[in-house]
C-alpha cells in the first residue's frame, strides 16, 4: 500500500520542480546529455500543461533557452 503513495508523492514533486529546472538547467558532461534533458524536462513540463496552448509554447520557449546554454558551453563545465 505504501509504495503507490510513495510513487505518487515522488512524481508530484518531480511535476513541481522542473519548471525550475527547465529555466536553470546546470549542464552535464556532455552536450548530448544536457540537450536530452532538456527535452525531457519539456515534455514533463507540456504534460503539465494539460492542453493549454500558451503553457506548452513557455515550455518549449524554455526548453529552446536551455538547450542554447547547453550548445553555447559544449554541454559541459
Amino acid at each position: 500500500m505504501r509504495a503507490p503513495l510513495l510513487r505518487t508523492t515522488i512524481a508530484a514533486a518531480l511535476a513541481l520542480a522542473a519548471p525550475a529546472a527547465i529555466a536553470g538547467l546546470a549542464p552535464p558532461a556532455s552536450m548530448q546529455e544536457c540537450n536530452t534533458r532538456c527535452q525531457v524536462a519539456q515534455t514533463e513540463c507540456q504534460i503539465r500543461c494539460d492542453g493549454d496552448a500558451a503553457c506548452a509554447r513557455k515550455c518549449h520557449d524554455q526548453a529552446r533557452a536551455c538547450v542554447g546554454r547547453c550548445t553555447a558551453d559544449g554541454g559541459g563545465d
